[in-house]
């Protein structure tokens, strides 16, 4: 059965998706406030490496004296040339010409210079080696490339290299040849060729050359830095980096020489470097057992030397293009699971250029070598990889390549036509569709195992990215891999190649991949190495000529590009577009931050219009980078007021429309925007404060009516921003304001009449007065911001203060003017009180600040805007991102699949919460002494709160004895009695919790309130099944204690009294003020205002459960109010006296403990007053302290308020606490402590135990209309408790479940709970009789 005024049934309209709107779990929550910020030094090496030039320079250095070798041996091919023995010089120049043309194509994307030196003496090295360098530059890389298989003798342990004594040329011109070797120490050949050069070492003990490059790499460096000391000029010339750049690939270990095969190369490992794509076909044609023909092996036959190059002859530059894109997409996804990112990046970053391909070459001799037990070298350290498991895909692609090769090829001509029906299998493809079969949908997984995963097939996205049949997939992927990686993620990324792939893709200017290049921009542009790429000018035509005219600087049509396509995107507006609008705009402002002079001033002017656009657009994320562009613009170009004023101001209209925003991030976005009309220099007239007062005024209110901490943080800089550009005019607002809080509480008509005269003295305006009073504004707003919960904010605001504070100080000793600080500014904690000679101390500063005050010099220091919302936002954008995507994506499933929706977390606690409606109705009559749990904690308790649909409770301790009293909430599962975490607060001394309440439990993450007796409270969320996992969220101030205060009547009542409505999310706060305040949490902003009218503290507030329209707040004077939040008026529309005696002769004005209102009645409010009885009789006396005490629990009716319309004395000991469930109608109430059974006046069951054990009276009504019965009361007894809960001031408590039928009764260490029993129903019923019966332990 569900009844009509279920849960359920009153879902508001303003809750998205028919649930209520969720508070505390945004975006911002779930996100760290600080990123984590890049490597200094990680940052300054990448800069290093994208700031050296590509390797167009590269030395080859053949040893291989022919002529010689052929005599003595059967010499093999080189670069896939047969020498001809009858002529060794033809032949030389032959393989010459041969290595330039592979050396030249390994770099794709710029020329390259081959300087060829055959049979090289060391003269020739040297000047071969000093011309490249002067050619490439200090940072640009070179190769070098020693092929020494004509050298007899073996590179010494040293590292020293032969050469020839006579080089080739020398030796051409007279016809005769070297007659020796002459060695070259390495530590020569590195100076000569310069810190940033690859060497490649194919020789015999090529090892040697790796064990000796570290060693003289290091002594170069150190001779560096030694020489750095005496003269710096050599530090910038040549710095001490040779053992950070250099790279070496060693064809073989120290100890090791190099295997010939039938049917390879001889320089097989230069080979592997320069044509890897023709080695693995010859590799795989000599391997025994290929993977798909397992079984079938007399059916593979092994193809000749001639057919293989036949085969190469007749390919297709396509057919090797794409077999070279799958063997470069599998060698470089080997080396970036085999190497650090950092190194990946020096030797794989850059794709398509010659060390990159290299570097890719030496992987595949990893695995060519390997088998004929040859193990290359490297610096740096790349392990051995031929085992690798990836290595089987390219087998794979191969077998099935070799499977459909023809019989037989022309010798006579080149045919490719039997590649028509060739049908090759592509790793590529294969794993690009995995990919994107893995990242469908949106996700914020940003662990590191998420980025791991992302990460981990990066090289095949970059590889596939420059396969025109892949890029529009590799595109996807990449946008699919990055926009989820962290900081740290993002640098390992750009350290696989994804910014040189990105700004490629971007130079190919092809409509089908640009919005995917949006998003993937969007991502990169968060780390500041990827930024300056998008400063590119003009494109370069197939000419290499750049767009434009020559004589006037190109325009960055980069940016410009992101522009267009934003500009597109605004004007074909549609759902579709709006992720590609914020990323644009997030790319636009983020060029626009780091490189202001990029864009002219029309552009920026064109800009701030496609701003405006997104500032007038209805879905809030587009507003909130519509504000964030106009902040950059302005704040980057402060002089563009100038050229587009009325542009500028129609911004700032419509920004001033946004600061009444729900959404906590589009509010503080326009905050951050109008700061940016603020002078960032200090002005001369305070005519000039005009504007950046006007905004402060506006956003003023927000000071103490907003509990976001991204607005708070945001209005400290605003602040600071107006305090700085007032220069000498906000100190002396400063002045005048230490001076009104002097005159007010240290009143002396000297003083006033003295800050009088030095005032007048100026001959201020009456444009002065005004911005002073302004001023005196916003130092009040920093003051009440230095008093803020968060630790960071107040911080923020003492570091505004101060420099002000210091600037006034003067000669004032810094003892006395600390003092004065504290007095005046009492935000940390301590305040002082004012006396007579600190006046005169401030007096003194005044006059010191007036005098020469229109003479003055105003220093123009330059104060930059606040960037860090900015870099925040760009930070979390793809989070916001994702958060809307799911919102939409489960807003259609929604919709379209209803029935199946049941399964969803908040339909089921619905449904629970409609069940304990049931539940209520089978309560009646049933008795409450079926005792279920027994807790003793360790610590005494105050009260405590339960969760609605977990067995999570928490506690309070408010000791009276402040070395008892806890700073923390204690977390309880109350289903196995057992101690399951705590939540932690640093409080000032003086603070402590004084409650805490759950909020939405709804909702897959639990958020704990945490309320402070100085009016704070505190956010803790987490996940709901594991409490001790709870992290401070959020804080703010709910009410200000100073403003309106009221009459004290217990000092330890200090504190906040609130009620929560979970359908709205609205939170009512009310404490020893005259104001009560209504929060709007989901919206992080103060609602409303009210005043109380009463001169007494609030005691107890609740809100109508039905509709949450309505809220009732009762006092400690006894007097109750309610209040409309559907009315503009801010007071109450019925008042009525909630403790009036009735027919007993008991003290009125007591305090209410508790109101109730029973859900879907509207009519009867329930109040139990808990002071006020001394009976006719007798009076009573407990530990020497007299108690008045009321114990009445009344029933008004609304129509009808002189008097109860039932009324009864529930406790003549006074109620010490009340709890009340709405849907049930049932009231817990307990008395006060007795001091024995004397006391007991309804004649209940005798006590058991000794008459000094505490022990209370229990009772628990029912209230329906006006009728008001006991379904239940008992004494209970707690035992005996330590001496410090009998001295702390410790109260009995009782609090019923919110939909369960159990309660708790509890004092100090010790909690019982108690439930009610219900016939027998389904078990997964919320009060089934098998649910309690499993907690229960015993039946009385």
């Amino acid at each position: 059965m569900t009844l009509p005024s279920s849960w359920s049934g009153t879902r508001r309209g303003s809750a998205q998706n028919g649930r209520p709107p969720i508070a505390w779990a945004g975006v911002r929550h779930q996100i760290k406030d600080v990123a984590r910020a890049e490597d200094d030094e990680e940052v300054k090496e990448r800069e290093q490496v994208f700031a050296m030039g590509h390797c167009n320079q590269v030395v080859m250095l053949t040893c291989l004296h022919l002529a010689h070798e052929m005599a003595l041996r059967e010499v093999g091919q080189y670069c896939w040339i047969t020498p001809n023995n009858k002529d060794p010089v033809g032949s030389t120049l032959k393989i010459m010409k041969a290595y330039e043309k592979k050396v030249v194509d390994l770099d794709r994307t710029h020329p390259v210079t081959c300087r060829l030196a055959p049979d090289p003496s060391k003269r020739v090295i040297q000047h071969h080696l000093q011309k490249a360098r002067l050619a490439a530059g200090t940072n640009s890389y070179i190769a070098v490339v020693y092929l020494g298989h004509g050298i007899q003798e073996p590179p010494t342990e040293a590292g020293e290299l032969w050469c020839y004594d006579r080089s080739f040329d020398e030796s051409s011109a007279d016809g005769t040849g070297p007659s020796e070797y002459i060695p070259i120490l390495l530590f020569d050949m590195l100076t000569w060729a310069g810190a940033s050069t690859c060497y490649v070492w194919d020789c015999q003990y090529a090892g040697r050359f790796i064990n000796a490059a570290k060693s003289e790499a290091a002594e170069i460096d150190s001779q560096l830095q030694v020489a750095a000391l005496q003269n710096p000029q050599v530090a910038e010339l040549h710095p001490p980096v040779y053992s950070k750049r250099q790279i070496h690939f060693a064809a073989c270990g120290a100890n090791q020489i190099l295997p010939r095969i039938p049917g390879l190369p001889d320089d097989l490992f230069t080979a592997c470097l320069t044509c890897p794509t023709q080695i693995s076909l010859y590799y795989h044609n000599l391997q025994t057992f290929p993977l798909t023909t397992k079984g079938r092996e007399k059916d593979y036959i092994q193809r000749s030397p001639a057919y293989m190059q036949a085969l190469w002859d007749n390919m297709s530059h396509d057919l090797r293009e794409r077999l070279w894109s799958e063997l470069q997409a599998i060698m470089h996804t080997i080396a970036w699971q085999a190497l650090p990112s950092s190194e990946y990046q020096i030797l794989f970053g850059q794709e398509g250029r010659a060390i990159s391909s290299m570097a890719g070459g030496f992987i595949l001799s990893q695995r060519v070598l390997a088998t004929y037990r040859t193990q290359p070298e490297s610096i740096p350290f790349i392990p051995p990889t031929n085992a690798h498991s990836l290595w089987i895909h390219w087998d794979l692609i191969l077998d099935n390549l070799f499977a459909q090769l023809p019989k037989y090829f022309d010798a006579t001509r080149i045919d490719t036509s039997w590649e028509a029906n060739l049908k090759l299998v592509s790793f590529m493809d294969d794993q690009l569709g995995s990919i994107l079969t893995s990242n469908q949908g949106p996700s914020s997984d940003t662990s590191a195992f998420a980025n791991d995963a992302a990460l981990s097939r990066l090289p095949i996205i970059c590889q596939a990215a420059q396969t025109p049949q892949y890029r529009v997939q590799a595109c996807k992927a990449l946008e699919a891999c990055i926009q989820n990686l962290d900081v740290a993620g993002l640098g390992h990324a750009i350290n696989c190649g994804v910014l040189e792939v990105a700004t490629q893709l971007l130079e190919l200017d092809d409509p089908t991949l640009l919005s995917y290049l949006v998003s993937i921009w969007a991502s990169l542009v968060r780390h500041s190495s990827c930024i300056k790429r998008l400063a590119g000018t003009a494109k370069v035509d197939p000419n290499g000529n750049r767009n434009g005219n020559g004589n006037e600087p190109s325009p960055p049509y980069r940016i410009v590009l992101f522009i267009s396509h934003l500009e597109d995107n605004l004007q074909n507006r549609s759902e579709d577009n709006t992720t590609r609008i914020i990323q644009n705009a997030a790319v636009v402002a983020t060029a626009v931050a780091a490189l202001p002079d990029t864009l002219s001033a029309d552009q920026l002017c064109h800009t701030l219009e496609l701003a405006y656009l997104m500032l007038q657009d209805e879905h809030s994320l587009v507003q909130q980078w519509g504000a964030l562009l106009t902040a950059e613009i302005l704040g980057s170009t402060p002089k563009l007021a100038e050229t587009c004023h009325e542009a500028i101001e129609d911004l700032r209209e419509q920004l001033s429309e946004l600061l009444a925003s729900k959404i906590v991030e589009t509010r503080t976005t326009a905050v951050n925007a109008l700061s940016r009309w603020i002078p960032s220099v200090p002005v001369n007239h305070a005519s000039d404060l005009k504007e950046a007062l006007d905004i402060a005024m506006q956003v003023m209110d927000l000071a103490a009516g907003d509990a976001a901490l991204l607005m708070r943080k945001e209005l400290v800089h605003l602040f600071a921003q107006v305090l700085h550009a007032a220069g000498q005019w906000a100190t002396l607002a400063l002045w005048i304001s230490i001076m009104d809080d002097a005159i007010k509480r240290l009143p002396m008509e000297a003083t006033t009449l003295k800050a009088k005269e030095l005032l007048v003295g100026l001959h201020l305006s009456e444009e002065s007065h005004r911005a002073l009073v302004g001023l005196k504004k916003v130092l009040a707003a920093l003051e009440y911001l230095h008093r803020d919960p968060d630790h960071q904010i107040s911080s923020l605001a003492a570091t505004q203060l101060q420099p002000l504070g210091e600037t006034l100080r003067g000669t004032v000793p810094l003892s006395h003017w600390d003092q004065i600080m504290v007095t005046t500014l009492p935000g940390n904690g301590t305040s002082g009180e004012w006396r007579p000679d600190l006046v005169t101390q401030v007096i003194g500063a005044g006059e010191t600040l007036v005098k020469d005050w229109d003479d003055k010099i105003i220093v123009k220091t330059e104060k930059r805007h606040n960037s860090q919302l900015f870099v925040r936002s760009k930070l979390s954008l793809q989070a916001y991102i994702n958060k809307e995507a799911k919102a939409e994506s489960f807003s259609e499933h929604l919709r379209g699949q209803p029935q199946n929706m049941q399964e969803k977390t908040w339909i089921l606690r619905h449904r629970i919460l409609e069940d304990s409606l049931v539940v209520a109705e089978q309560q009646r009559g049933l008795p409450w002494k079926w005792e279920m749990k027994e807790i003793s904690s360790p610590e005494p308790w105050s009260n405590l709160t339960c969760h609605s649909f977990h067995s999570a409770m928490m506690s309070c301790n408010m000791s009276q004895d402040l070395l008892v009293r806890l700073k923390w909430i204690s977390l309880w599962d109350w289903a196995s009695s057992r101690k399951i975490g705590h939540i932690h607060l640093d409080l000032k001394p003086g603070e402590y919790i004084k409650y805490g309440r759950f909020v939405n439990e709804l909702h897959a993450t639990t958020a704990v309130l945490a309320e402070i007796n100085n009016g704070d409270i505190y956010i803790f969320a987490g996940p709901p099944n594991e409490q001790n996992q709870m992290k401070l969220i959020s804080s703010f101030k709910a009410l200000d204690f100073s403003r309106a205060p009221v009459k004290i009547y217990d000092p330890e009542d200090r504190g906040l009294h609130s009620t929560w409505f979970r359908q709205s999310g609205l939170l009512v706060v009310g404490g020893p003020t005259k104001e009560l305040n209504v929060w709007d949490c989901p919206a992080e902003q103060r609602l409303r205002v009210f005043q109380s009218g009463e001169d007494a503290a609030t005691a107890t507030i609740i809100t109508e459960p039905k509709q949450g329209n309505l809220f009732t707040a009762a006092f400690w004077n006894g007097k109750v109010r309610l209040f409309d939040l559907r009315q503009r008026r801010n007071t109450s529309v019925l008042d009525w006296q909630g403790d009036h005696p009735g027919k007993y002769k008991v003290m009125s004005n007591s305090v209410i403990r508790r109101l109730g209102i029973v859900l879907g009645e509207s009519r009867h409010f329930t109040c139990a007053s808990g002071i006020g009885i001394i009976p006719l009789h007798k009076t009573y006396i407990i530990a020497d302290v007299l108690l008045s005490v009321n114990g009445m629990i009344n029933i008004h009716d609304l129509r009808n308020l002189a008097r109860p319309v039932t009324s009864t004395l529930a406790h003549p000991s006074g109620i010490a606490h009340a709890h009340f469930q709405p849907h049930s109608g049932l009231m817990s109430t307990i008395s006060n402590l007795y001091p024995s059974r004397n006391i007991d006046t309804l004649n209940l069951a005798p006590l058991s135990v000794a008459n000094t054990a505490p022990h209370a009276n229990w009772t628990l009504h029912r209230s329906t209309l006006s009728d008001l019965s006991v379904v239940s009361q008992d004494n209970i007894v707690f035992g005996h408790q330590s001496e410090d809960v009998l001295q702390g001031g410790f109260k009995p408590y009782t609090v019923i479940h919110p939909l369960r039928p159990f309660l708790s009764l509890g004092y100090g260490r010790t909690c019982y709970m108690r439930g009610s029993g219900v016939g027998k129903g389904d078990d997964t019923d919320s009060g089934s009789y098998s649910f309690l019966r499993a907690q229960a332990k015993f039946i009385q």
